[in-house]
């Protein structure tokens, strides 16, 4: 392939004007066949592929916007920086050969857009995976192209110099484009696509949401039940294994639009290799073991898959809907409820029914004690990005009268370790989720917090998950509460004053007082 670029203003672009030479647009079957062939890649007695990569977690670190100047982005380079990335990716691409998949995101509505990925041949696995998730992926003769408002180009083994590790993620948002280098994990490439779909979800006056949709009766007829957390929160378990009679719809990013429009960004689904067990999670286990699945990092003795393992390891399964019994991602009902899932410990109850500040509030907390740290370390995102994030969602919920709760998936009582405390249960959060959709939790004011919390929940017969001063009270610890209810409020307050310009009413949504 040729070395692409273009002049606009400031300089070389990231964009490849023609695909010509050695890129080519492989069939699914091809990319199965160029996966099999990696040095890395492994076959299971499944017939499915496992790729061990070089690189086992997001490039987070090596993620920038090119931007000049001010910019609300919390990592940027200078546009003459990323022109000479761009260069230096463009000459690699000359020499090496290519794999081109297309395809969209998004499966309806404005939004719904063209998308490209272009990887290097000896990482066809990248693009036999995104194949899986993009909506409506074709096969395009040679010399056929679609014009693609989204583009990833992702060289693995190239390595930038004067980076640490090699690694950098280059992202050009008004140009739909991201570069990639240094990094074979798939992740990188498939949250690059995603990332910049995002850009046009907002342009269009939604708002992407790292959130599973599943689809829940009502006496209203269908609506989608949206699951929103960060990674590790329980989001694909309660999708795949919610309540009874609900439909999973997409597992890892939906976009919300006013009226309580929901459009899901992808075909396929993208899941840890700890979540594949006959037992607790039959349907990914099922879509985990077909042909035509794509493994990534996963233990394996002989032919056999190791599933399973710790829920914050490597290993990844990719597969598409086709595997799995779903509704249909063009026909998604509009949202009644959004949840906040976050594994809480302490005071925090089993479920909380939250108003919309108080949901602006809660999903920014959920990266509180996450992986990440603090606010503005997942990506590229800043804290002045995160809260106009929450002023959109506010504003979204109380466009579609969506009904907002806080599911706690941690322990009422106390940390993991504290013989006191009492885990909240994957039945206990499936009664929940059925309880909220019916319309049948009992619901309490709570003073502490100025939420509403569950006196009963049909399925769930312990009353000290729903209202955590019941254990504390039995415990003969109720100073112990106090306390813990004043430490959640300074660490609330002082977390959420890290984001520049956030309304003052989703700032103080979450300190109690009286009604």
């Amino acid at each position: 392939m040729p070395a692409g670029g273009v002049m606009s203003g400031t300089g070389h672009v990231a964009v490849v004007p023609s695909l010509e030479g050695d890129a080519r647009w492989p069939s699914r079957d091809e990319l199965r066949a160029l996966t099999e062939r990696m040095q890395a890649a492994r076959p299971t007695r499944y017939g499915s592929v496992n790729v061990q990569t070089r690189v086992t977690e997001r490039s987070t670190a090596a993620t920038v916007v090119v931007a000049d100047g001010r910019h609300p982005a919390s990592r940027t380079i200078s546009r003459d920086a990323a022109a000479r990335f761009a260069r230096l990716q463009d000459e690699y691409l000359a020499g090496h050969r290519s794999v081109v998949v297309d395809g969209y995101l998004g499966h309806t509505g404005s939004s719904r857009s063209t998308a490209r990925l272009v990887v290097e041949l000896a990482n066809a696995n990248i693009a036999a995976m995104q194949r899986e998730l993009y909506v409506d992926a074709s096969d395009f003769p040679p010399g056929t192209e679609v014009p693609p408002a989204i583009t990833v180009i992702d060289t693995p083994s190239l390595a930038v110099p004067g980076v640490p590790g090699g690694r950098l993620v280059a992202i050009w948002p008004e140009e739909g484009i991201t570069r990639i280098a240094g990094t074979d994990y798939f992740d990188d490439a498939k949250k690059a696509a995603v990332r910049l779909w995002g850009t046009r979800v907002e342009q269009a006056g939604g708002l992407l949401l790292h959130a599973a949709c599943t689809v829940v009766g009502t006496a209203d007829g269908p609506r989608a039940m949206l699951l929103l957390g960060r990674s590790g929160a329980g989001k694909s378990s309660l999708t795949f294994s919610g309540p009874p009679g609900a439909s999973l719809a997409q597992d890892d990013f939906v976009a919300l639009f006013p009226g309580a429009e929901v459009v899901g960004a992808e075909a396929g689904c993208i899941e840890k290799a700890s979540l594949v067990d006959p037992v607790r999670q039959p349907a990914i286990h099922a879509a985990a073991t077909r042909r035509d699945a794509y493994l990534e990092n996963v233990s394996q003795v002989g032919a056999d898959p190791a599933f399973g393992g710790r829920p914050g390891g490597p290993g990844r399964v990719v597969f598409g809907m086709q595997a799995v019994e779903h509704w249909p991602g063009g026909q998604l009902p509009p949202a009644r409820f959004l949840l906040v899932l976050h594994p809480w410990y302490g005071v925090i109850p089993a479920v909380a029914r939250l108003s919309v500040e108080q949901a602006a509030a809660c999903l920014l907390l959920r990266e509180l004690g996450g992986p990440a740290g603090h606010p503005g370390a997942a990506g590229s995102a800043s804290t002045i990005e995160l809260a106009d994030q929450a002023e959109r969602l506010r504003a979204l919920l109380r466009s579609g009268g969506i009904q907002t709760f806080l599911v706690n998936t941690g322990r009422v009582g106390g940390p993991d370790g504290d013989d006191r405390a009492k885990p909240v249960r994957i039945e206990h959060a499936r009664a929940i989720l059925a309880a909220i959709a019916a319309g049948s939790v009992e619901w309490d004011f709570d003073p502490d917090f100025g939420w509403l919390t569950a006196a009963a929940v049909p399925g769930v017969d312990d009353a000290e998950l729903l209202q955590p001063r019941r254990l504390y009270q039995r415990q003969r610890r109720p100073g112990d509460y106090r306390r813990q209810v004043r430490l959640a409020h300074a660490a609330h307050a002082a977390y959420l004053a890290t984001f520049p310009g956030l309304d003052a009413a989703v700032t103080g949504s979450l300190r109690g007082g009286r009604q």
